[in-house]
């Protein structure tokens, strides 16, 4: 006898549900980390970089006991989100600004030099 049940004996589904969950924690970790890059390009005045993300197609669903920081993590997200939003909108208020003085002041906005080192 090995000490652990059968193959299809009560608690087969154990190392299932401990591999999911462990997969999600993973992926939970991932997108956290993508959070916590936003957050601190927003902080420092950058734009940051963000790939798109796709879902592990077998995952399964959410384990109950990660919902929590599933529910947390969203939340950043979406804060990430409108701050990403806002800063984008007022690049956009910048260069319409600066668009305008180019137009009125008669300059061209053509580069009129090369910066290089020499």
């Amino acid at each position: 006898m090995t000490g652990r049940p059968a193959a299809d004996g009560p608690g087969r589904d154990e190392p299932d549900v401990m591999e999911m969950l462990m997969s999600w924690q993973v992926t939970l970790d991932k997108l956290e980390l993508d959070v916590l890059r936003v957050e601190s390009a927003l902080a420092r005045g950058r734009t940051p970089e963000i790939e798109p993300w796709q879902p592990d197609p077998h995952l399964g669903a959410l384990p109950a006991p990660l919902r929590p920081r599933a529910e947390q993590l969203c939340r950043r997200q979406t804060e990430a989100a409108e701050r990403l939003a806002d800063k984008l909108h007022q690049v956009h208020r910048e260069q319409a600004l600066a668009d305008t003085v180019s137009r009125l002041s008669g300059r061209s906005v053509d580069p009129i030099y090369v910066d290089r080192a020499l």
